[in-house]
């Protein structure tokens, strides 16, 4: 999600049924049939009233009302998806409040009147504190308070680290016991790229990375950097070794996680979307084209 709001795409589907999980626990964000790229200079994007049809128990109350999408009412969106997670989407949202509704209004018109209210989907308990705060502010009537996704990504990171002290300790375990792949199979230089544009390392641990000319010496050094980072930065490692054709590394390295732990981990993926990996700024200025076609 980070990466569409950097490309200034607007989603307008953003809810669970369209987050696709792999095997391995690789999070994709599905469906792009309302996507729409912002046009230089706008920060929005405009639809005639009853022009298509949307997903409004999922759409900011702004969207609602003024039929105006912007990175500000992804948020907004992006909440309602941590939500479903939380209560295993047993229940579509607002399903409960609408059948407790007792006026004869219509879906629409009760969603605007129960928003504008202040009412909210009810948390379920077991949301950590961190990420019930977080939804509260996701769900802010004032789109310019509500968190950007960097932002979510740190609080979700640190909520779900809180809620499982020793998964930091199992991330590394996994990583040391898959050492003897990483060292014989990988080249360090293939996935710096893609860490550094992620911001997991900086251009001035790249060097003292590339310093050596010993392979060995280089993925350690790289390897030192990730786990001494939080789960996120795990999360990408594994997404810089499947977009370099290195999936069998990756397999390994989650073969040594515990099914729990990377249950939990799967939150910090939803707010990234995969880039490819590329050391060259063409390929970035290529890949940056084909998204602004697509989406005209």
């Amino acid at each position: 999600m980070q990466f569409l709001a950097a490309m200034k795409v607007v989603h307008r589907d953003i809810a669970l049924r369209n987050v696709l999980l792999k095997l391995d626990f690789t999070v994709k964000v599905a469906d792009f049939g309302l996507a729409r790229k912002l046009k230089k200079n706008n920060d929005a994007y405009h639809i005639l009233k009853n022009e298509t049809a949307l997903p409004i128990r999922y759409i900011a109350p702004e969207s609602l009302k003024s039929h105006r999408f912007a990175i500000t009412s992804e948020l907004w969106s992006f909440g309602v998806v941590i939500w479903e997670l939380f209560t295993f989407a047993e229940e579509q949202p607002y399903s409960v409040e609408f059948e407790n509704h007792k006026s004869n209004l219509q879906f629409f018109d009760f969603l605007i009147e129960h928003l504008s209210s202040g009412q909210r989907l009810s948390i379920p308990n077991i949301c950590p504190q961190q990420i019930k705060n977080l939804l509260t502010r996701l769900w802010d009537l004032d789109p310019e308070k509500r968190p950007s996704f960097q932002e979510c990504e740190k609080v979700i990171e640190e909520g779900l680290m809180q809620s499982c002290p020793n998964m930091h300790e199992k991330l590394k375990n996994a990583l040391e016991r898959s050492l003897h792949d990483i060292c014989q199979d990988l080249d360090a230089e293939d996935v710096l790229p893609y860490l550094r544009s992620k911001g997991i390392v900086t251009d001035r641990q790249t060097q003292e990375i590339m310093k050596s000319t010993r392979k060995f010496t280089q993925n350690m050094q790289l390897i030192d950097y990730i786990k001494g980072a939080g789960p996120s930065a795990f999360h990408e490692f594994i997404n810089s070794l499947q977009a370099c054709n290195k999936e069998h590394i990756a397999e390994k390295i989650l073969a040594h996680l515990p099914s729990s732990s990377a249950q939990q981990l799967t939150l910090l993926e939803l707010n990234t979307v995969q880039a490819p990996c590329s050391s060259s700024s063409s390929s970035t200025q290529s890949n940056t084209k084909n998204w602004e076609k697509a989406l005209e």
